[in-house]
C-alpha cells in the first residue's frame, strides 16, 4: 500500500527536484561575482555613436600608430633589431591618440556613407601619384628629383624598388624608406578624407553683411580706461578673520568643484617569479649550448643578434675599464677581456642578472670623452632635404666669417633643448648609444675646433668638437648573454600557488584572512583613474586596470 502511494505521487517527487535544480542554477548564474551570465561573459569593449566596437579592430588601429610614430622618429629598424623601445608612458599616450583617432575616423566614415558620399580610388591614386600630390607625400619626395622641383614620374619607380623583399632584405635602409612611404601614403588618406568632410561645412556656412559690419565694428571699436592694482600678497594676514562659518559656507558653495570622478582602489598579494639555483643552472647550460652552435654558425654576429638577450648584442659601442666597470663587471673579467685578442671570447660570467660572453670586436686608441655642440637643421613637411640642406650650407658659411655658434644654434636648431644652451649636448662617450654618424664623427675622424656638417637620415647637424679627452685604447666588444629567470617549472608552482589562493579565498573577509594565513603583503593602490597606464610602482599594469574597471 505504502509503495503504491510512493508511486502514486512520484512525480511530485520529481518535479520538486527539478525545480529545486532550476532554481539553484538560476541562483548561481546571477551571481554577481561567480555567475555564469557575468563570469564567461567578455565585457563589451566600446560602443561609438551606437555601435559596437571590438577590442581586436581598435587594437589593429593602435597597432598602425606605434608604426607611424616608429616610422617618423626613424627607429622602425632599431625597434626591429631591439636597440630602441617605447617606455610605457609614449606607447600609452601614442594609444590614446590612436583612439582618439579611431573615433573620429569611424564617426566620418559613418556620416559620409549616410550622405551617400564616397572617395573613389582615382582620387586616392591622384592623391599619391598625381603632379601635385598630399604635403605630406610632395614635401617628403621632392628630394627624388635632382632639379629641386617635385617630379611625379619619379616616385613609382622608388616605391616599386623600396617594396621589393629582396632589396628590403639587402638593405635596411630601404625597408625604412618603405614603412615611410606607408605611413605617409595613410597619414595622407586621411587627412584627405577628414578635409573633405569639413569642407561640407566650412563651404555651406554664410555669414550676413550685417553679421560681417558688426563684427568689424566690434574688433575696431577702441576705448582707454584708467586703472590701478592692488595685489592680496599686500594685505596682512593679521588683518583678516575666518569663521567657522565662514569654511563650512564655502565649502557648501564649492564642495561639486572638488568631486573626484570614477576610480578603483585594488588591494592586491603578489607573488614574483624569482629563478631558483636549478634555474640559474639551466640558464648557463643553454648559454653554453649556444655558443657551441655559434661557433658553428656562418655569421657569429648574426647568429648574436638573433639569439643574444643582451642590450650591446650588436656591439655598437666601445667601452673603457671605467664603463665595464659601471657594468658591475668584475675586474678580472675586464683585465681578460683587454688582455685577449680580437675574435676571442670572454666568459661566460654572471653579470646583471644574466649569464654574458664577451667576444672582442676591436679595440682602437680613441678619446674616451668628447664635448661638442651642434646646429639640427631637420627635414620637415615644410623643409625638403634640398631646402635643408641649403640652410645648413648657409650657417657653415656665415660661423666660417666669425659668426656666433651660440647665437645661430639659439635661432636656427630644432633641437629647442640643446638651441637654448648654444648648441651644447655636453660630454659623450664611445658607450653612449649616438647614431653611427655622429659616433664616427666624434671618435674617429673629428677634431677640436673644427665646425663640420653631418648627414642623417632627420636631416643635417653642424657639429663643433669644443673638448676632447686624450686618446687611449677602448675594446668594442658585444655581448651574447641569457637572461636568469624563472623556468618553466619554478613559473607552474608560483602559478599554482596563486591559483590556490584565488580558489580557496573568494570574498573579501577570505581574502584578508588568506592574507594571514599565508603569511601575505597586502597591498592597496592609490585610487586608480580610467585612462591610467599603469599601477604606480608596477610596470606594464594597463591590463590590471582595465579590469578593475570591467569588474
Amino acid at each position: 500500500m505504502l509503495i503504491s502511494k510512493i508511486r502514486k505521487y512520484s512525480w511530485v517527487v520529481v518535479g520538486l527536484i527539478a525545480l529545486s535544480l532550476v532554481m539553484f542554477l538560476l541562483q548561481d548564474a546571477t551571481n554577481s561575482n561567480t555567475g555564469i551570465f557575468n563570469k564567461n561573459k567578455a565585457p563589451k569593449f566600446a560602443e561609438i555613436d551606437g555601435e559596437e566596437v571590438s577590442r581586436d579592430e581598435f587594437s589593429e588601429r593602435r597597432g598602425k600608430s606605434i608604426l607611424e610614430y616608429l616610422t617618423f622618429n626613424n627607429q622602425v629598424i632599431a625597434y626591429e633589431q631591439g636597440q630602441f623601445q617605447l617606455d610605457p608612458q609614449t606607447e600609452f599616450s601614442v594609444g590614446e591618440q590612436a583612439w582618439t583617432d579611431f573615433v573620429n575616423e569611424k564617426l566620418i566614415d559613418k556620416n559620409l556613407s549616410e550622405l551617400g558620399l564616397a572617395i573613389s580610388e582615382n582620387e586616392f591614386s591622384n592623391l599619391i601619384y598625381g603632379p601635385d600630390p598630399h604635403p605630406v607625400i610632395k614635401n617628403y619626395y621632392v628630394g627624388l628629383s635632382q632639379t629641386g622641383q617635385y617630379d611625379p614620374s619619379v616616385l613609382p619607380g622608388f616605391v616599386e624598388n623600396i617594396s621589393n623583399p629582396e632589396t628590403q632584405q639587402n638593405n635596411p635602409q630601404a625597408r625604412q624608406e618603405y614603412y615611410q612611404f606607408v605611413s605617409r601614403e595613410q597619414v595622407a588618406k586621411r587627412d584627405y578624407k577628414q578635409t573633405k568632410y569639413m569642407s561640407l561645412f566650412t563651404k555651406s556656412a554664410y555669414v550676413p553683411e550685417w553679421l560681417a559690419k558688426r563684427s568689424y565694428t566690434v574688433s575696431n571699436t577702441r576705448g582707454t580706461f584708467t586703472m590701478i592694482s592692488l595685489p592680496y600678497t599686500q594685505i596682512a594676514d593679521s588683518t583678516i578673520t575666518t569663521t567657522d562659518a565662514d569654511l563650512k559656507k564655502y565649502y557648501n558653495e564649492n564642495k561639486n568643484k572638488f568631486k573626484q570622478t570614477e576610480g578603483r582602489v585594488v588591494e592586491y598579494v603578489s607573488w614574483e617569479f624569482l629563478p631558483t639555483a636549478k634555474d640559474s643552472a639551466e640558464t648557463l647550460k643553454a648559454l653554453n649550448e649556444n655558443l657551441v652552435k655559434m661557433a658553428a654558425s656562418k655569421s657569429d654576429s648574426a647568429y648574436m643578434i638573433a639569439r643574444s638577450d643582451d642590450p650591446d648584442k650588436f656591439g655598437n659601442s666601445y667601452y673603457s675599464r671605467t664603463d665595464l666597470y659601471a657594468q658591475g663587471i668584475d675586474s678580472t673579467v675586464v683585465s681578460n677581456i683587454y688582455a685577449q685578442a680580437v675574435g676571442a671570447l670572454v666568459g661566460p660570467f654572471e653579470n646583471g642578472g644574466m649569464y654574458r660572453v664577451a667576444k672582442i670586436k676591436n679595440r682602437s686608441a680613441m678619446p674616451d670623452s668628447v664635448k661638442a655642440r651642434l646646429i639640427v637643421v631637420g627635414i620637415t613637411p615644410e623643409r625638403d632635404s634640398v631646402k635643408a640642406k641649403g640652410l645648413a650650407d648657409s650657417l657653415l658659411a656665415v660661423l666660417g666669417t666669425g659668426g656666433d655658434f651660440a647665437a645661430l644654434a639659439a635661432q636656427y636648431s630644432d633641437d629647442q633643448q640643446s638651441g637654448q644652451q648654444g648648441g651644447d649636448i655636453g660630454w659623450a662617450t664611445p658607450s653612449m648609444n649616438y647614431i653611427p654618424e655622429f659616433k664616427k664623427y666624434f671618435f674617429e675622424t673629428g677634431t677640436t675646433g673644427k665646425t663640420s656638417i653631418i648627414k642623417t637620415a632627420n636631416g643635417y647637424q653642424i657639429i663643433e668638437i669644443t673638448e676632447m679627452s686624450d686618446r687611449k685604447e677602448l675594446v668594442n666588444v658585444a655581448f651574447m648573454s641569457k637572461t636568469i629567470s624563472a623556468g618553466k617549472e619554478t613559473i607552474d608552482s608560483i602559478e599554482k600557488a596563486a591559483t590556490a589562493f584565488y580558489e580557496k579565498y573568494q570574498t573579501p573577509e577570505d581574502f584578508e584572512q588568506g592574507v594571514i594565513d599565508n603569511k601575505l603583503f597586502k597591498r592597496v593602490t592609490q585610487p586608480l583613474a580610467k585612462n591610467m597606464y599603469e599601477v604606480p610602482g608596477i610596470e606594464n599594469t594597463r591590463e590590471m586596470i582595465t579590469w578593475a574597471f570591467d569588474a
